[in-house]
This record gives structure tokens, sequence and C-alpha cells, in this order.
């Protein structure tokens, strides 16, 4: 049985997605509060700029509005939610991080860009490339919208210190 269907009231759906966010959010903001070992508290303007971002010229509002079946709205859903998952953890791992590690889910869903580069570290501010040519600071950030839709990715956040060179 499906929650969500076409015949499921409008204002259901956006507030469960709206719920939903929120939620992602925070969830990614603890996700790297335990994997750094500090406490770390959402940061709600940034939270309500992810949670509202536009892409393509829609936000996620409009994107619904336009969804034809419950597989898009699934799609939305998922999406939007991994996505604002994924900026709670890049926002709150800014500043605190020196590393990121892309980990995708090991199995044979994930897309060959997307296996290439599991498991890759790099510094904070360093791009992952792809084999497609594509390369993104994180997930959801790849200039190709095939890397975007639907992924399952994810970064870990680790702080490393760097060995200073004795002169």
């Amino acid at each position: 049985m499906e929650l969500i269907t076409e015949t499921t009231p409008k204002k259901i759906v956006e507030d469960s997605l709206l719920d939903l966010l929120i939620m992602a959010y925070v969830f990614g903001t603890n996700d790297v509060a335990q994997s750094l070992k500090e406490e770390i508290s959402p940061n709600e303007d940034k939270m309500r700029e992810s949670v509202y971002k536009t892409i393509a010229g829609e936000n996620w509002i409009e994107r619904l509005e336009k969804a034809e079946t419950s597989e898009d709205i699934k799609r939305i859903f998922f999406t939007e939610a991994h996505r604002v998952f994924s900026d709670g953890q890049w926002d709150s791992a800014e500043g605190r991080a020196t590393h990121k590690t892309w980990v995708t889910r090991g199995d044979d869903k994930v897309r060959e860009t997307h296996w290439y580069i599991d498991g890759l570290t790099v510094k904070m501010d360093e791009y992952f490339y792809t084999l497609d040519g594509d390369r993104a600071l994180r997930p959801y950030e790849f200039d190709y919208a095939g890397n975007n839709i639907n992924c399952r990715c994810e970064l870990k956040y680790s702080k490393r210190e760097e060995k200073g060179v004795e002169e």
C-alpha cells in the first residue's frame, strides 16, 4: 500500500515533504557531529536555504506541482531528502572537517560514474571527478543532472592533521 498516491491531497504531500526535508537536514548535521565528535546544531538559515533551494529554475514545491504519478512524487521525495541531508552534512562540516570521503551504497544500483570515486578521500575544497568528465565538491552538485537524480551517495567527513615540513 502506498502512503502517497495521485489522490492524496496536495497540502498533505507538501507538508509531508517539508517535514521530511527538515528532518533530513537535522540528520545530516547529526551525522557530521557524530563523525567529528563535536556538538553541532543545525544552522536554521542554511537549512531554510537548502530546503527551498531552486534547481534548474524550480524548487521542490514547483516540481511536485508538475508530478504526474506517484512514482514522480517518490522520486522527488527521495532526491530532495537526500540532497538536503547532504546539505546538512556539508554545512556542518564546513570549517570543521579537513577531508571528505565519497561513499556509495556498494550495490548493483550504483552508477558507474559514482562507483569510480567510491572510497576516494580528498581535502574539503577539492573536487571529485567522474569517468564521464563531470565534477562536484559533493553529491548533488554535478553539472550533469544524470549524476544527481536518485543519487544515494554521501560523504564521510574527517579531521586529519596536516604534517608540517621541517626546514
